[in-house]
C-alpha cells in the first residue's frame, strides 16, 4: 500500500548561545553587575518536489531552498540598592543584531542590521508585612543601521502587500516606553492576591500604538 502522506518541506534550527555574568557587592546595600550574551541561530529549509505523471507519486527532487541567519549580542549593566523594606534595580542595556534571510526558488532575500539600547527599572516597596507595592518603568529603542531588500513577488496582490508590509516593519526604527504598577496584599483568611496595571506606548512607521491593561490575580 502506498503512503498517502508526503513531506513537502522541513526546517532545521541550529543555535549557539554564550552567556556570562559577574556581580560585585560594594556593601550591604549596593550591588553592581555586568551580563553579556551572544546568540547565533541558523535556520535551513528543505523542500521536496513530486511527480504525479506516473502511476505512483514519486519524489523528483529534494533541495535546500531557505536559510535565515540571526546573530545577536547584548550587554547589560545592573545596579541594585536594597534595604529591609525597599529594593531598587536599574538595568541599562546595549545590543547589536544582524539578520540575513535568503530564498533560492525564486531567488530573493533581505538583510537587516539593528542596534538596541534602553533601560529597565524595578522599584519594590514593602509597606508592611502583608502589602508590597511595585513600580517598573522601561524604555527600548531599536535603530536600523542597514536594510537591504531583494524580494520576489507573486501574481497575488494580497500576498505582495503582505510581503511589503513585513519588510516595512523590519526596516523601521521602533521606540517603546511604558511602566507597570502592582499592588500585592495578603488579607486574613483570604489567599494572597494582586492588582496590577500597565501602560505602553510604541512608535513605529510614524504611528503610535498604545496599550493599557489591568489585571487581578492570586499568588500561591
Amino acid at each position: 500500500m502506498s503512503n498517502p502522506y508526503y513531506e513537502a518541506s522541513y526546517l532545521t534550527n541550529e543555535q549557539f548561545i554564550f552567556e556570562g555574568a559577574k556581580f560585585f557587592n560594594l556593601n550591604a546595600h549596593h550591588r553592581f553587575g555586568i551580563f553579556a550574551n551572544y546568540t547565533a541561530s541558523v535556520k535551513t529549509g528543505t523542500e521536496f518536489g513530486y511527480s504525479v505523471n506516473t502511476q505512483f507519486t514519486e519524489q523528483v527532487f529534494r533541495r535546500k531552498a531557505y536559510r535565515k541567519e540571526d546573530y545577536t549580542s547584548m550587554v547589560k549593566l545592573m545596579y541594585q540598592y536594597s534595604t529591609d523594606r525597599l529594593t531598587l534595580n536599574a538595568t541599562p542595556f546595549f545590543g547589536h543584531q544582524d539578520i540575513k534571510e535568503r530564498k533560492l526558488y525564486p531567488v530573493s532575500g533581505q538583510k537587516f542590521v539593528y542596534n538596541y539600547f534602553g533601560i529597565s527599572a524595578d522599584l519594590q516597596q514593602r509597606l508592611n508585612e502583608n502589602q508590597v507595592l511595585s513600580f517598573s518603568p522601561y524604555f527600548i529603542k531599536r535603530m536600523v543601521n542597514r536594510s537591504i531588500s531583494a524580494l520576489s513577488y507573486t501574481a497575488n496582490a494580497a500576498i505582495n502587500d503582505w510581503i511589503l508590509q513585513d519588510y516595512y516593519f523590519q526596516a523601521a526604527g521602533i521606540s517603546t516606553f511604558g511602566a507597570s504598577l502592582r499592588y500585592d496584599v495578603k488579607l486574613e483568611k483570604l489567599p494572597a492576591f494582586f492588582v496590577s496595571t500597565q501602560y505602553q506606548s510604541q512608535k513605529m512607521l510614524q504611528k503610535n500604538n498604545h496599550l493599557i491593561s489591568i489585571r487581578l490575580g492570586i499568588t500561591f
